[in-house]
């Protein structure tokens, strides 16, 4: 699965959202991108070197994080990776494709 553009993005969602209109669900997941310095092994000591650079990462308030969001219909699955300056303008294009098909129903 390959990330795709936050406009396409945003347009596969209100084709989810067309083709879901009876019975099925699109299930949504929003997560912060951390930028990871160690690589993940399966290594006790390498792990625990991600988990402490994740904590610190998280403690640093002023610092903007870009955002991983993920889209499933059935076995479809879609996702992006939203810019941590363009955040705004991709939630406010997420919300009118959510309002137009939740309230227009």
């Amino acid at each position: 699965m390959a990330n795709i553009d936050n406009d396409d993005f945003v347009f596969k969602i209100d084709n989810f959202f067309s083709e879901s209109k009876e019975k099925n669900t699109i299930n949504f997941s929003f997560k912060r991108v951390y930028q990871e310095s160690n690589k993940f092994k399966k290594s006790k000591k390498a792990r625990n070197l991600r988990e402490i650079d994740c904590k610190n990462q998280e403690s640093d308030t002023t610092k903007q994080y870009n955002v991983l969001v993920r889209a499933k219909l059935r076995r479809k699955r879609i996702r992006t990776i939203v810019d941590s300056k363009n955040i705004r303008n991709f939630h406010s294009n997420l919300m009118k494709i959510f309002t137009l098909h939740f309230i227009t129903q």
